[in-house]
């Protein structure tokens, strides 16, 4: 059990840093001396006691409206549900998944991890004044399934961190049997000093989280304010509000149509007409949504059901359908003003890589939900396309027949993180290559001089039927929003807003939004 001797040094904390969040770019190898910003989660382990363990004093308060995000019980009825709380220290916040409600002051004993920026909205901001080596022993219980032995941490100082792990580990994995014991590098282990650091910059008046375009007209969204910018041509900017939450996590769209746009999130849907008070259509959470011409179709959550919703240009609701089962994984819009979404369940055995089926919906001839399909899409984010209709499940393509089932139909040069059919095209974005891998140099042509530093993750766009990469840019944020307006030109949220440039492997200039608040909001 820990004791007060354990407590952080005050200024001083310790985070795990994962390999995971490192391997994938999202954060930059930590170097002793060097400023550092960690999205942070806190896991409590009240007997805990090796190097990155400690007692903490913080404030706990509730996330998503003190839901539990996890609600039943386990096979022997003891409850399971978990509280997300946000812990907030001195100059640090932490996401914390608590067995148990919570508020106010609380002194806990666990560790901080540095991880993937959508797995927290808390984060740490300081001078790495030690790194250490972070690994243990791993057991194989069976295929494919290793488990931490316990007491098996080990730390060792180094100068700064790798930018690759566990070579030698996924070497022996692949022949291990059942029993194998092996070490395994969960990532560093960073000192932050949270003591003479600069002080960071003000936020900026908006901070872009999504942007759809209609003709000549742009609007963008903040990520977490209920604020938007509408570009009605070059230099004609103005800002709005809309009646909407100030939101703790960034998960706010939006979807411009001939007279305003639509915009949606965790509070709901609204509707912003160019001459029209800003209202809310909707209570019900705002999954994802795509507009064809003037009709916008959401997929809504709440208490735990599912909606597909049609919506006209008059805000009148067109038609509602339920879900069916499984979770939305993607959706694209025809031009003939119909709707295609992908649905995957959950499986016991496979995990996200359940039966998956499509979805086809439109004003007129309703609901379509085609066959279950089993085992088909392996990858964590398969998505539709529909010109010409086919389901990318990196690295392989499939085509969508008109009984919404799928055939085989060729591969892609290469892997992929994530993809998107957006402003008229195929949109993917992968880690830049090496030349090693399977892929070769795709999507670049071969060059061993591309920059690495600092790390990026690469935007191509594709071409719609051949597949072949057509302009790939380096971008700093692994999942970007695009559109493109009436002059071909491409914009993106990618860290601001940003414009696509016309030759490859040229940064996305950022476009400056501030004129937009210099008049005052509408």
């Amino acid at each position: 059990m820990a004791t007060e001797r354990d407590e952080a040094a005050p200024g001083v904390l310790p985070v795990l840093v994962t390999e995971l969040a490192i391997e994938d770019g999202q954060i930059t190898p930590p170097q002793r001396g060097e400023l550092a910003t960690f999205p942070l989660i806190f896991t409590e382990d009240p007997d805990g006691a090796d190097a990155a363990c400690v007692r903490v004093r913080a404030v706990a308060e509730p996330l998503h409206s003190g839901r539990p995000t996890l609600q039943g019980t386990q096979s022997g009825g003891d409850d399971r549900s978990k509280w997300t709380i946000l812990l907030r220290g001195p100059r640090w916040t932490a996401v914390w998944h608590s067995p148990r409600p919570v508020v106010g002051n609380v002194v806990l004993n666990g560790r901080f991890h540095g991880v993937l920026k959508y797995e927290s909205v808390g984060e740490v901001h300081g001078r790495v004044t030690r790194v250490r080596s972070a690994a243990m022993t791993y057991r194989l219980i069976s295929d494919a399934r290793w488990e931490p032995v316990s007491g098996t941490e080990s730390y060792a100082d180094i100068k700064s961190s790798p930018r690759w792990f566990n070579a030698d580990f996924r070497s022996a994995a692949a022949d291990a049997a059942v029993g194998t014991e092996l070490v395994r590098e969960d990532g560093v282990l960073v000192d932050v000093d949270l003591n003479n650091v600069p002080h960071r910059s003000a936020r900026p008046a908006i901070v872009p989280g999504d942007v759809s375009a209609c003709g000549d007209s742009l609007w963008i969204v903040d990520a977490k304010l209920p604020l938007l910018v509408h570009r009605a041509g070059p230099g004609r900017l103005r800002n709005r509000t809309f009646p909407g939450q100030i939101l703790t996590e960034p998960s706010r769209y939006v979807w411009a149509v001939s007279d305003g746009c639509w915009t949606g999130g965790p509070d709901g849907l609204f509707r912003c007409q160019q001459n029209s008070p800003a209202s809310q259509v909707s209570s019900e959470y705002v999954v994802a949504g795509e507009v064809a011409g003037d009709i916008l179709c959401v997929v809504t959550s709440q208490n735990d059901a599912g909606t597909i919703m049609l919506a006209g240009p008059d805000s009148s609701v067109l038609l509602t359908a339920e879900c069916p089962p499984g979770r939305l994984e993607s959706m694209a819009a025809t031009r003939h003003g119909e709707f295609l979404l992908l649905f995957r369940e959950h499986s016991g055995t496979r995990g996200f890589r359940g039966t998956g089926r499509i979805v086809r919906i439109s004003v007129t001839d309703g609901m379509l939900p085609g066959p279950p399909l089993e085992n088909r899409f392996v990858s964590h984010f398969p998505f539709i396309t529909t010109d010409p209709p086919r389901v990318i499940d990196s690295p392989n393509v499939f085509a969508i027949t008109p009984d919404l089932t799928v055939s085989a139909e060729q591969m892609l040069g290469g892997r992929l993180l994530s993809g998107q059919q957006s402003a008229g095209s195929i949109w993917i974005v992968c880690h830049p290559p090496d030349g090693r891998g399977r892929g070769g140099w795709w999507p670049l042509r071969p060059d061993p001089d591309y920059p690495r530093s600092p790390q990026y993750w690469l935007l191509t766009r594709l071409n719609p039927h051949t597949l072949l990469p057509e302009i790939t840019v380096p971008v700093h944020h692994p999942c970007p929003r695009l559109t493109a307006t009436a002059d071909g030109q491409v914009w993106l949220v990618a860290r601001g807003l940003r414009r696509l440039p016309d030759a490859s492997m040229q940064p996305p200039p950022l476009v400056d939004l501030g004129e937009a608040f210099g008049a005052g909001h509408e």
